[in-house]
């Protein structure tokens, strides 16, 4: 079985059988206990909350046996993401698992119980709980991206109808109910919303009463008339404060503390201004509401802000009014009085519940001195509650460390104002407060400040002078995606966000942070300045490489930004409060960046390649959606030469056109360092006069390269190969004593540099060095690198080439020696002939260069269908570029057909090139050094069929240009294990690359392996892999379906096969996978096929890899539709398999089975305790035909992926040793018996370096070459006496195989290697009457896309798993006397016999030697002809001794022999019974 993602040898933890390991067994009892109970995606900020509820439906002593992972849009599981701490949970009890808190809290009025970055998940993604590493409940689809699926509730929620789940690992639909997608949107609370998530309605459980989660949010010392408290709920339920109470009453000089108010006495208030109040009973606070409570009585505080308050401390009116009072804490712990001191005070809300010891924070507000301060820490009472015993409180930060909001009274007509709800660095653990916070250690004055007093209302908004402009998600998927530019698409690191500075002023933010809706994700560090009217982009990490138009540019301080693709919250934060916020919903998932439409301006961010100036680009970090800089960063274009005083002589001629001018050479050399070309095309340059020169169409400036503005004249020179342009107006008109030089868009000066009187000194002035340098210039000649020279229109000042100007280079010079191209990312010019064509593009090739380790060809990428032909001599303009490791010149080139020419001769790929042996290869880097030529390949054979790829059913083939197919060899693939040099090295098959039938336009074709053909074309790369792409194509196609032999009368027939995951269509709960019923009668139908129309139904079918007994028995029916005579019995005991595949029998009705026996399976692995075998070894015991006895053992081993990994290593060992001591107590037990051991080794015919699994099995292996055998201790004795019989060894070499690997790598990426991974094993004793071993061949040889087939496309037997069957024939020969169980009269018969006793006589007969042929006494020179000699099979498998038994004859016969009279009737008695 290969290594691959759909492979059936996974390897997980399963429940371990009770008796045999107890602690798998524990976890195992409480399987059944938590249960994926909702799913909820919402509409606040970024979609959140994003929340999952589980139900805990009896107790579980440790939830850390649980965790959560979630699969997106349909990519298959990412396994387990998030698990539960080592903490209990209790039978009833909801647990919630959210992306982030805050909008949770928000939505639902409580805390989720935990938050993971697992749950940013959306309406169509799938959510799976595992149990130990193994998926025990599901929700949705791994495979499937759910949008627009039955289950899909994007922007709205999913919840487990009662009395259903767990599900296991299969997606049961009819168990949830669902709101549909967009239910939630624009609501703002679940509460209120029109299609409420019903959390915790699942009857399984139940959700706790919500805590009073309210917060101090306002708070006002004066003037006294005016003092006010306002409390703020920031939850999505309304919250009941009957239980709540507020309070200033603390006097650590008078004894008096709020929290001994369960005592009754000594809590304060009531006196000296201090209250300790109570709310009213039945008083509530809506979700997202405000609420004032005046403290001096409501009349005061209606004067002084014209409205009335919700609650007054107590009634100050004459006679009572509507404004509901609060009540004492206790008898007069109000008294009709009250107020806050200004200087300095505490305000704490609590909740108590009346009965129990401990009060509980909510919320706590210091200022001034710090002199009422609380400490609670150890401090331990005893309340109402029924017991005497003390109960004592957490500890809480010292009155020393505790922050206070200010050092004294905020000014008349301000009030202190909570500007951050989410309570700053507040301690969220191991504290007093309602949900376990230390309230008295957040940092208030940070997350507090002073303004207008504002009672009933939200602070005011801080102006919004920075604008996040741009936010990247979700980078594409190809390299396309590398956003940072640093060569890599990661997810991770290519996620950023762009803030642009619009305060009008530089500004430090150093200290600043950058948060999504988890947490903060970036501290910008010591001298981070953003110039006014610059960005600053945040990388997710990697290593930017780029200009990013000049904007600062750093990586997330957590190595992440952790943006959600469903969407998210981003925010700037100064320390104090949020400068900038800005969200995003599902939107942000499409493989690109979200951006204002216009930059900084715009309103709700846009899909990046929508904005119509972006030219469809993905992002654009660092600069406007256009790629030019935003206005205040610094130029990335140069002035970089200013020519204004030509030197007198000739030695001035700076155009080169033979002739001095103080006009035509003056000029202005401009470089574009902005890391793109750009078409300037309507731009000016300028001089403090006016405009001199407006760029022409098509004035496309490479980046790095420069444009030289010469004042007139007839320019003569390459000029660097810079652009090179003349005055539109006639002339540059510099000032030789100092001018302005400007280049303006159209819109805006781009760059606007000055000289003065050092431009006049007969020389250029220049930076220096180029383009780096800073103001002021210096004259030319004294520029380092100069020489002395006057100037250097168009190159540097050593008169080299600007890195982005074009290089004359020949294809062979772009081609290098290495990997990727020498001249990488540069402008080249260069020639060739076109070979071939493609439809957005051509190959061109120049002849041979001499040197073999340089290709000659190269790919030129038009975008569109090319304008030129085969045999076209062209010139192309163009950037040099890897395209995925494809060597191409792209860029919008430029090419110009200058004639016509021959064909450069094709490069001969055989049977020695490419070289099969990676130590000799045909060149310095195999492949690589032919890419993008033409290649003929005069014979060549196809290593593996058709892949499937995408949209294209018939993909590239694996092949090889020499004669022979290629095959896995013994070893570890080179350069193996040079520490262990016993061990074999296999060369990896460097011989085998890809063949495109239909890439350059030829028909596609379905070519099985071992074709044979002939092709000529030009040598690819794409997707990781060298690929032949032929103009020319012959293919002599492979006989594909081969049926195995019929067999004879006199033998019987034992086969294996595997099934490639046979599931049904029913989800039992079991990590099985579920296949639609259409694919299961479909893979049912090409396997009874397959069995029947090419395996030949053997008489005993082993099987691998098929769900359950219920599905090998409609196997079974299948074959009987197929074919009535044939009736098979299935047999099958369920395993270990956590992927829920097993391993058993299907017995044709003229096999009399006497038994089945799993066997192995508690055994344990050594090194970690896990179960040893995945899938037991299975034993039939019975006879064939009623006489014929036979035992056959069934094995699906660990498979070969991960081998590099030592456990692996391990088990596959282990494995081996344990099959090999069961067929040693078998042989010891019955040294006659006839045993086949066979199936799914997932092991070569030879060591693979690592673990000789066959051999060890076999009992023939040489230790020194398996890497296992010195590791771990392990000793690897042979264990099996006599050897088996590896029956595969008995075939042609070329037949040995069983699989292809198609996805491993070669020198090229690819793979083709046949291998033997299925075998067939005999006893000694039943080896002599093996007659023979096929496989049927449709599996391994054909293309990927007829698993989908019904018969439509070809043969219906064909691809029905990715394994060929093998059968093994035996002669049915129980006596061993070379005549047939069905032929044979004497079934007993032992030779050589035990006649004559005496002597053998003349023309007397008996077989004493024992080899079927009678020996007489006849001396052989005694008569004129040779003696006559009969055999065994003449005389119906009966001996001499035999004969005389059953004729009854005399002492005679037996003691010299039958005579010949005898011998000769019997043998007449036995053809006359042949005849009737």
């Amino acid at each position: 079985m290969p290594t691959s993602a759909a492979s059936s040898c996974l390897r997980k933890l399963l429940f371990f059988p009770l008796l045999t390991f107890l602690l798998a067994a524990a976890q195992s009892a409480y399987a059944q206990d938590l249960v994926i109970s909702g799913v909820v995606d919402g509409p606040l900020t970024g979609g959140t909350p994003k929340a999952i509820e589980l139900c805990a439906v009896n107790d579980i002593p440790d939830l850390s046996v649980y965790g959560l992972g979630s699969a997106n849009n349909g990519g298959g599981t990412d396994g387990e993401e998030f698990t539960f701490p080592a903490v209990a949970a209790s039978a009833g009890t909801f647990i919630h698992v959210s992306m982030e808190a805050d909008n949770f809290a928000a939505f639902f009025g409580f805390e989720p119980a935990y938050t993971a970055g697992m749950a940013a998940i959306n309406g169509d993604d799938a959510i799976e709980l595992f149990m130990s590493g193994a998926v025990v409940d599901i929700f949705g689809d791994i495979n499937v991206d759910g949008s627009g699926e039955p289950w899909d509730h994007l922007d709205g929620w999913a919840y487990r109808n009662d009395a259903t789940g767990p599900d296991g690992s299969t997606f049961v639909l009819a168990n949830w109910s669902f709101s549909g997608p967009n239910a939630l949107d624009g609501e703002t609370s679940n509460a209120s919303a029109a299609t409420p998530f019903p959390i915790g309605t699942y009857s399984a459980c139940e959700l706790p009463e919500p805590t009073p989660n309210v917060l101090l949010s306002e708070i006002v010392v004066t003037p006294t008339g005016g003092e006010f408290i306002e409390i703020f709920n920031p939850t999505g339920i309304a919250v009941d404060l009957s239980d709540v109470y507020l309070t200033d009453a603390t006097s650590a000089g008078g004894g008096t503390y709020y929290y001994n108010v369960v005592t009754g006495a000594n809590a304060g208030g009531g006196s000296f201004g201090d209250f300790h109040a109570r709310f009213p009973d039945g008083a509530m606070i809506g979700p997202g509401e405000f609420r004032t409570i005046a403290i001096a009585g409501s009349d005061g505080f209606f004067a002084e802000f014209g409205f009335d308050p919700d609650f007054e401390l107590f009634e100050d009116g004459a006679a009572a009014d509507a404004i509901a009072d609060m009540r004492e804490a206790l008898p007069g712990s109000i008294n009709g009085q009250g107020g806050l001191t200004n200087s300095g005070e505490v305000v704490v809300l609590y909740t108590w519940d009346g009965e129990s010891d401990l009060v509980q924070d909510i919320d706590y507000a210091l200022w001034g001195d710090g002199d009422e301060a609380v400490d609670k820490s150890g401090v331990g009472i005893d309340g109402p509650d029924a017991d005497a015993d003390l109960s004592f409180y957490e500890f809480e930060t010292p009155i020393v460390n505790q922050d206070v909001i200010a050092a004294g009274s905020h000014a008349v007509g301000d009030s202190f104002q909570r500007l951050d709800f989410s309570e700053g660095l507040e301690a969220q653990v191991a504290g007093n407060g309602i949900q376990g916070s230390d309230e008295t250690s957040e940092d208030v004055s940070n997350t507090w400040g002073q303004a207008a007093a504002s009672p009933g209302a939200a602070p005011p908004a801080p102006p919004m002078d920075w604008i996040i402009n741009e936010i990247h998600a979700d980078p594409d998927g190809s390299i396309a995606g590398d956003a940072n530019g640093d060569g890599f698409r990661d997810t991770t690191d290519d996620e950023f966000v762009e803030i642009v500075n619009a305060s009008g002023a530089d500004a430090d933010i150093s200290g600043w942070t950058l948060s999504d809706a988890v947490g903060v994700r970036h501290t910008f560090p010591a001298g981070s300045i953003v110039a006014d009217g610059c960005s600053i982009v945040v990388f997710g990490g990697g290593s930017p490489s780029g200009k990013f138009g000049a904007s600062l540019v750093q990586t997330a301080s957590s190595s992440q930004l952790g943006l959600n693709n469903g969407g998210d919250t981003v925010t700037l934060n100064n320390g104090t409060i949020d400068i900038a916020v800005q969200g995003y919903g599902s939107e942000g998932g499409s493989n690109q960046s979200l951006t204002r439409d216009p930059d900084i301006s715009g309103g709700a961010l846009v899909l990046h390649s929508d904005v119509a100036n972006a030219g469809g680009a993905l992002y654009s970090p660092g600069t406007q959606t256009d790629g030019s800089q935003f206005s205040g960063c610094p130029s990335l274009w140069i002035v970089n030469e200013i020519h204004a005083d030509p030197d007198g002589s000739i030695a001035g001629d700076a155009n080169a056109d033979g002739t001095r001018d103080s006009g035509d050479d003056e000029f202005v050399e401009l470089v574009n360092n902005t890391g793109s070309d750009v078409d300037i095309s309507g731009w000016t340059l300028s001089d403090a006069v006016g405009v001199r020169h407006t760029f022409p169409p098509q004035s496309v400036v490479f980046d790095g390269c420069s444009v030289v503005v010469f004042g007139g004249g007839s320019p003569s020179g390459t000029f660097g190969n810079s652009l090179v342009q003349l005055a539109s107006s006639g002339a540059i008109g510099l000032n030789n004593g100092g001018d302005s030089v400007i280049l303006n868009n159209g819109s805006n000066a781009i760059v606007a540099v000055d000289y003065g009187s050092e431009g006049g000194n007969n020389q250029s002035v220049t930076l220096d060095p180029d383009v780096s340098g800073s103001l002021p210039y210096v004259q030319h000649s004294t520029a380092d690198g100069s020489g002395g020279s006057l100037f250097s229109p168009g190159t540097q000042v050593d008169g080299s080439q600007f890195m982005g100007c074009p290089v004359d280079a020949s294809v062979a010079e772009i081609q290098g020696t290495g990997a990727n191209s020498p001249l990488e990312g540069r402008q080249v010019n260069t020639t060739g002939i076109v070979t071939a064509l493609t439809d957005d593009g051509f190959f061109m090739q120049i002849p041979d260069d001499g040197n073999p380790d340089t290709s000659n060809g190269v790919f030129v990428f038009t975008g569109g269908a090319p304008t030129v032909s085969v045999g076209d001599e062209v010139d192309v303009s163009g950037r040099v570029e890897e395209f995925f490791g494809l060597t191409e010149i792209t860029g919008s080139p430029t090419v110009n057909v200058t004639g016509t020419g021959s064909l450069p001769a094709a490069i001969v790929f055989d049977a020695n090139r490419p070289s099969p042996n990676p130590a000799a290869p045909s060149c310095a880097l195999e492949y690589e050094c032919y890419e993008g030529m033409l290649i003929h390949i005069p014979a060549g054979i196809v290593a593996a069929s058709n892949q499937e790829f995408g949209s294209d059913p018939f993909a590239e083939v694996h092949v090889t240009a020499g004669p022979t197919r290629p095959f896995r060899e013994p070893g570890i693939e080179t350069p193996g294990l040079p520490a262990n040099p016993l061990i074999p090295v296999w060369d990896g098959n460097p011989e085998v690359f890809e063949l495109d039938p239909d890439k350059l336009g030829l028909p596609n074709l379905n070519i099985p392996a071992g074709s044979t053909f002939s092709a000529t074309g030009v040598l690819g790369f794409e997707f990781n892999h060298y690929e032949l792409w032929p103009t020319a194509l012959d293919v002599t196609p492979a006989e594909l379906p081969v049926a195995v032999r019929a067999k004879s009368a006199d033998e019987a027939t034992v086969g294996s096969f595997n099934l490639f995951r046979l599931f049904d269509s029913v989800a039992d709960g079991t990590g099985d996978a579920v296949l639609p019923p259409e694919e299961y009668a479909r893979r049912t139908a090409k396997l009874a096929a397959y069995i029947v129309d090419l395996m030949g139904a053997p008489d005993i079918l082993a099987v691998q890899e098929v769900e359950k007994l219920g599905v090998l028995e409609e196997l079974a029916a299948a074959i009987n539709t197929l074919d009535t005579s044939i009736n098979y019995t299935a047999y099958l005991i369920e395993g270990n398999d956590v992927g829920s595949i097993d391993v058993g029998f299907l017995v044709r009705n003229n096999v009399q089975v006497d038994a089945v026996t799993q066997l192995g399976a508690a055994e344990l692995l050594s090194v970690d305790g896990s179960l040893l075998h995945d899938r037991p070894p299975l034993l039939l015991e019975g006879f064939i035909d009623g006489s014929f006895p036979i035992s056959v053992m069934v094995l699906h081993m660990r498979s070969l992926g991960g081998i590099e990994e030592s456990r692996t290593q391990q088990k596959r060992y282990e494995q081996a040793q344990s099959v090999a001591e069961k067929i040693q107590d078998i042989q010891t037990a019955n040294p006659d018996v006839n045993l086949v051991v066979l199936g799914d080794f997932n092991a070569f015919e030879f060591s693979d370096g690592y673990v000789d699994l066959a051999g060890i099995v076999k009992g023939d292996f040489n230790p020194d070459e398996s890497l296992v055998c010195s590791i771990n201790g392990n000793t690897c004795e042979d264990l099996v006496s006599p050897d088996l019989n590896d029956e595969i060894l008995n075939i042609h070499p070329l037949e040995r195989y069983s699989f292809i690997f198609r996805d491993s790598f070669n020198a090229d990426g690819s793979r083709g290697d046949a291998q033997i991974l299925d075998h067939a094993m005999t006893s000694q004793a039943l080896g002599p009457l093996v007659s023979g071993l096929e496989f049927a061949r449709g599996n391994a040889d054909a293309a990927e896309e007829l698993v989908e087939d019904d018969g439509t496309l070809d043969e219906l037997a064909l691809r029905s798993s990715d394994h060929d069957g093998l059968v093994l024939y035996l002669f049915r020969d129980e006596d061993r006397d070379g005549v047939g169980d069905d032929a044979d009269l004497c079934p007993a018969t032992v030779l050589p016999e035990s006649v004559p006793t005496i002597r053998l006589g003349r023309y007397r007969y008996a077989d004493t030697d024992g080899d079927g042929v009678f020996n007489t006494g006849t001396p052989r020179h005694w008569s004129w002809r040779d003696p006559w000699t009969p055999t065994i099979e003449d005389t119906g498998g009966c001996s001499c001794e035999q004969i005389i038994d059953e004729r009854g004859l005399g002492n005679g016969h037996r003691k010299f022999g039958c005579s010949i009279g005898v011998m000769i009737s019997w043998i007449w008695h036995v053809r006359h019974q042949a005849a009737h």
